[in-house]
Formats: structure tokens, C-alpha cells, sequence
């Protein structure tokens, strides 16, 4: 497969060349010639070309939410500084 042939398949995912870089564009065109019949491209094959290029689809990773500061424990003094647990003053639940 020529490179010019895995360009629209990049399109069609929402991935423009311009985004990739040399770098990635050279990756890009060693796996394009790997690849004999576009036709036979299938998924599997189309995610793990996805993968060396370290491009993402999306769902593929999902965020950690960052915390400002680390969990406070329940046996932990509250910072709110009344002296008691965490778990006896603002952690309790209703």
C-alpha cells in the first residue's frame, strides 16, 4: 500500500497529516509498505498501525481525574481542625 493510499484512511478517522509530524509520517510510510492489499486492512490491523504511530481513537484511554490534594483517610484528624476523625466530623455520611 503507497503512503498516499493510508492518507484518506487517516482522514476518515480524524487524523490529518499535518497533525503526525516527520517523524510519524516516516513511521507511517515504512508501515504503508508492509501492507500489500489496502483491502485486506482490517481492524485489528488499522488499530495496531494506529498504536505505532502512539495515535489514540478516542475510547482508548481514559483520563485519571487529578486531585489538588491526596485522599484524606478516615481514621485521619479532619482538616477542617475541629480535633475530631475525618470519619466523625466532615466525612460522615447521612
Amino acid at each position: 500500500m503507497a503512503l498516499k493510499d493510508m492518507i484518506p484512511m487517516l482522514r476518515s478517522l480524524g487524523i490529518s497529516p499535518e497533525q503526525l509530524g516527520p517523524e510519524k509520517m516516516e513511521t507511517l510510510k515504512s508501515l504503508a509498505e508492509k501492507v500489500s492489499d489496502p483491502t485486506s486492512l482490517d481492524e485489528a490491523g488499522a488499530i495496531s498501525i494506529m498504536r505505532e504511530l502512539g495515535i489514540g481513537l478516542g475510547g482508548d484511554r481514559k483520563e485519571k481525574p487529578s486531585r489538588c490534594r491526596p485522599k484524606i483517610g478516615r481514621n485521619e484528624p479532619c482538616p477542617c481542625d475541629q480535633g475530631k476523625k475525618f470519619k466523625h466530623c466532615c466525612g460522615r455520611t447521612s
